[in-house]
C-alpha cells in the first residue's frame, strides 16, 4: 500500500530508501509465513483414525 503511495515521489533518496525497505519487509514476511507452514506440516503426527486403519 505504501508503495503505490510513494511511486510518485521516488526522486528523492528517502521515499526510494523506504520504497525498498517496505518491500524487503514484505518478502520476509512471506518467506516466513511459508516457512512456518511448512514447518507446521513437518511437525503433523498422524491421526488414531489412520494408526488403526494400519493396524487392521
Amino acid at each position: 500500500m505504501f508503495g503505490l503511495f510513494s511511486v510518485g515521489h521516488l526522486d528523492a533518496p528517502l521515499p526510494k530508501q523506504r520504497l525498498f525497505v517496505g518491500l524487503l519487509t514484505a518478502v520476509a514476511a512471506i518467506g516466513l509465513v511459508v516457512s512456518g507452514w511448512a514447518l507446521e506440516r513437518a511437525c503433523r503426527t498422524p491421526d488414531a483414525d489412520q494408526d488403526q486403519k494400519h493396524d487392521t
